[in-house]
Parts: structure tokens; C-alpha cells; sequence
């Protein structure tokens, strides 16, 4: 919040706020205020008519002229209210000031009192600025109307009347701050009640405040695991934590900066990041407040389901398979290798995922040529493979680079496969397989499995004709008990 206009920095919350608690007031106040201030100068003027005071006529039916557009002309927008609003309230003052007849000194008191009263009420409705503003007109034209009709110049009253003024500015200053400060309070309420709703599902979690003064995060509140509590440790997690080439840290920091210019929630954000050599989804969000707040956890349900949901097809699988060998027992059906072949794969297919998702693999180096010909004595076809380099040794988890090659070979339309290994002197290692793949069924291989294969690739990308991986330099585990990493 702007120390002086008292304005909110991002126009977004400023907006928001005109919009949700002062347009609607300010709205209604003007056609009210508006509507009264006509009758007022009708019945005057009838009076004037009546009592054939001309003097009073003409400045009434000017002073109708001008303010008839105010109730004739809708206005549409915030900053059009405030100002009609405010020369309305100049209008009154100076019509009552240098038009209305003198009368009795206590008719004189009377309207004095009540001119007050409305300039207050005024001053309050509009914002600090504006009433500012207001506020130093009137005292201005006061002062003029002293001087030109007293005979004599009272000084100390145009001071007091001058000390008055400012106290009544510095009180729309308290009181204006008030409001948007408890404006900020029920943002802040209504942000805790959605990161506690978050926290009610998963209780593994970071909670983050960034301190946008000193640039940096600021732990809250962690049950993430035991060696990661304190805001040194959260720090270090964070830090430490890499996702495409950044810490993490940094793209939190760049998810914020975004944050900052919209100012709308973000929830459930899904990241992998590695940590340790362990490769971690996590889920993140940020809310909105006098800061914003993130809110990180380990995405529990990500690991639960996909093993109780591989499991089930499994195990269907595997009764379908069952079902289908006693058919032919029973029935005396003559060998069919096609089908036979068919079974197998699958097979084959089930019991190596169902290995890589119990973790029961490890990593080494292995030949290309060899983890080649492993995935092709299962195919159900004969693939010809030209492999278009030198046989090379890769550092890998074989059975997981296994179940990539035989999801490429599932997808080959053709007999021909192509393999390119396209990297440089000092480079890491870049292999590009190509041959008529049916890549729509190899992106939803690869969206289902891509946990497991960023273990060992640092990417995988696809385009219409080929799909090319870059293998890491360093192989990563699957998570499984934060607890027992080592924090530094």
C-alpha cells in the first residue's frame, strides 16, 4: 500500500477493492445525495417565485443548470463518481456562501451546522486524496468569503479554522487506512481457510511466506519430513531441488513474480524435482494475501494410485491370460504362435513394469547392442534394427531403458527401425529412433510411464517423425523415504 495516496500497489487488488466495497456506496450516496440536492433547489426556487425575490431567482436557476447533468447523465465508472460528488459538494457551498440571501444570525447558525455535517459526510465517502482535495477547496473559499464580506480580519479564527482542517485530513487519513487494511485482513482470512483445506488432504507440506522487501522465502510452518523443519533446512530442500536446469527456488520465485502481476490463486501446481538423487512429484500453491504464500506437498496420492491402479489391471490381465490358456486346454485348440506371441508380450510387458514400480532394478553399464537385442526377443515381429553408429556403452537402469525400447517397437508401424546416436565429442549421449512410429500411442506411453523414465532421461521429445531422449549423466532413484536423506 502506497505511505501517502494510500492506494494499493498492484492496481489488480486496487481495482478489486473500488469494485467489491466502495462503488456500489458511492454509487447509491450520489443518486441519493444528487436527487436530494435537486428537490432542495426547487423548493427554493418556488419560494423565490413566490415571494418575487429576483436577486435569489437567477443564481438558483444557474446553479439547477449546472447540477441537472449530474442527475440526468449516468456515470459509469468510479473516478466519474467521486468527482461528481465533489463538485456537487463545491456547487452547494458556493451557491450558500456568495448566493444565498443573509438572513437571521440563527437561521445563518443552522445552515452553517448543516453545510458541515454534509461536507463531512462527503469528505468520508470519497478517498484520501479526493476528500484531501475537498477538503482544502472549501477551507480555501471560506477564507475568501471571510475576507471579502468581514470588515475586519480575524486572524486567529482562519488559523484555527486552518488547524481543524488538517486535523480533519490526518483523521480521513486513520480512517481510510483502516478500511483497506481490514480489506487485506479478510483477504488474508480467506487465504488461510484455502491453504488449510489443502493441508486437510495431504499432511506432508511446506508452508512458504516471501518477504518481497528482502527478496526471500520464509518457512512457516513444515512436516515435510524430519530432516526438513527448520527454515534452514526448508531453505536447503529448496535450493537443492533442481526442475529443468533451475533450483527450485528459482522457479518458485518466477511462479511468484507471475503471481504478482495477476494476483489470482494457483493451485495444485504439479512439478517433478530431484533432490538427492531422488526424483520427487510435488504438488505446489500460492495464495493470494498481504504476501503471497506457498504452500508445497509431496503428492502422496500420485504414488498410492498408480500402484493400486496398475495392480488391479494387472491382476486382470494376468486372469484374462489364465481364462484363455484353460479355453485352449479344454477345447483342444491346435497352437497358434501368433496369439501365443501376442500373450506373451504382454506378459513380458506387465512383469517388467510391475518390477520397475516395486523398485527391484538397479543401475549399470551396459552395451546398446545387448539391451537392444533383449527387448527383441519377446517381439511378437521381426524387427530389423540399423543402428546407424558404433555399438556404445550407456550407463543406465537397464530394465527401465528395456521397457522404453519395447514401447518404441509396439509403436513401429514398419519392420525397420532406426537408431542415431547424435552426440557430440564431451556431449551426453543423444539417441534419436525413427521408422513410421505411431507417435499418438507413444505419447500416451510415455505420459503414463514418464515418472519412471525421467529417472534416466534428462528429456524426451517427440515430433512427427521421430523420437529423440537425452540420457542423464547421473542416475536418480524413485522416491521413497524422505526421511532418511542427508541434509546439508
Amino acid at each position: 500500500m502506497h505511505k501517502l495516496k494510500l492506494q494499493f500497489l498492484n492496481q489488480d487488488v486496487e481495482d478489486n477493492y473500488i469494485q467489491e466495497h466502495q462503488f456500489p456506496k458511492r454509487r447509491f450516496y450520489l443518486k441519493v445525495s444528487t436527487i436530494a440536492f435537486q428537490i432542495l433547489l426547487f423548493f427554493k426556487l418556488v419560494i423565490s417565485l413566490i415571494e418575487h425575490n429576483n436577486s435569489t431567482v437567477y443564481p438558483l436557476l444557474i446553479s439547477w443548470g449546472i447540477t441537472m447533468p449530474f442527475f440526468l447523465i449516468p456515470v459509469k465508472t468510479d473516478f466519474q463518481i467521486r468527482m461528481s460528488i465533489s463538485l456537487l459538494n463545491i456547487i452547494y457551498i458556493g451557491y450558500l456562501l456568495f448566493f444565498d440571501p443573509q438572513e437571521e444570525a440563527e437561521i445563518m447558525y443552522f445552515k452553517g451546522s448543516t453545510q458541515m455535517a454534509a461536507n463531512v459526510v462527503n469528505i468520508f465517502v470519497l478517498e484520501f486524496i479526493d476528500s484531501s482535495i475537498l477538503s482544502v477547496v472549501l477551507l480555501i473559499m471560506r477564507v475568501t468569503h471571510l475576507i471579502y464580506y468581514s470588515t475586519k480580519l480575524d486572524l486567529p479564527t482562519i488559523l484555527f479554522a486552518i488547524g481543524i482542517h488538517v486535523l480533519l485530513i490526518v483523521m480521513i487519513y486513520v480512517y481510510q487506512k483502516a478500511l483497506r487494511s481490514q480489506y487485506l485482513l479478510t483477504k488474508t482470512d480467506q487465504r488461510w481457510e484455502n491453504i488449510l483445506k489443502q493441508i486437510i488432504h495431504v499432511q506432508k507440506y511446506i508452508l512458504l511466506n516471501f518477504d518481497k522487501e528482502k527478496v526471500k522465502f520464509i518457512n512457516v510452518a513444515s512436516t515435510f519430513s524430519k530432516n526438513i523443519q527448520s527454515q534452514e533446512e526448508v531453505i536447503s530442500f529448496i535450493r537443492n531441488s533442481k526442475f529443468k536446469n533451475q533450483t527450485f527456488e528459482q522457479y518458485l520465485y518466477f511462479k511468484v513474480n507471475n503471481f504478482e502481476l495477476n494476483c489470482i490463486d494457483s493451485l495444485n501446481n504439479a512439478i517433478m524435482v530431484d533432490y538427492e538423487r531422488q526424483l520427487l512429484k510435488l504438488n505446489f500453491s500460492i495464495f493470494f494475501g498481504n504476501q503471497p504464500t506457498i504452500l508445497i506437498q509431496k503428492d502422496i496420492h500420485f504414488y498410492e494410485s498408480t500402484l493400486k491402479n496398475n495392480q488391479k489391471k494387472t491382476s486382470r490381465l494376468y486372469l484374462n491370460i489364465i481364462i484363455s490358456l484353460i479355453r485352449i486346454i479344454k477345447e483342444n485348440k491346435k497352437y497358434n504362435e501368433v496369439k501365443f506371441q501376442v500373450i506373451a508380450k504382454k506378459l513380458f510387458l506387465k512383469n517388467l513394469i510391475s518390477k520397475i514400480e516395486n523398485y527391484n532394478f538397479s543401475s549399470q553399464l551396459i552395451n546398446f547392442k545387448k539391451i537392444l537385442h533383449e527387448a527383441l526377443v519377446l517381439s511378437n515381429k521381426k524387427y530389423q534394427i540399423q543402428l546407424l553408429c558404433q555399438d556404445f556403452q550407456i550407463y543406465t537402469i537397464p530394465k527401465i531403458f528395456q521397457l522404453f525400447l519395447f514401447l518404441i517397437i509396439d509403436c513401429s508401424h514398419n519392420e525397420i527401425i532406426h537408431i542415431k546416436d547424435l552426440r557430440r565429442e564431451n556431449e551426453q549421449i543423444t539417441i534419436r529412433f525413427g521408422g513410421s512410429l505411431y507417435m499418438k500411442r507413444m505419447k500416451a506411453y510415455l505420459d503414463q510411464l514418464e515418472y519412471y523414465l525421467l529417472l534416466i532421461f534428462e528429456n524426451v521429445k517427440c515430433d512427427d517423425v521421430y523420437v529423440t531422449v537425452k540420457l542423464k549423466q547421473e542416475i536418480f532413484v524413485p522416491f521413497r523415504k524422505l526421511t532418511s536423506i542427508r541434509t546439508s
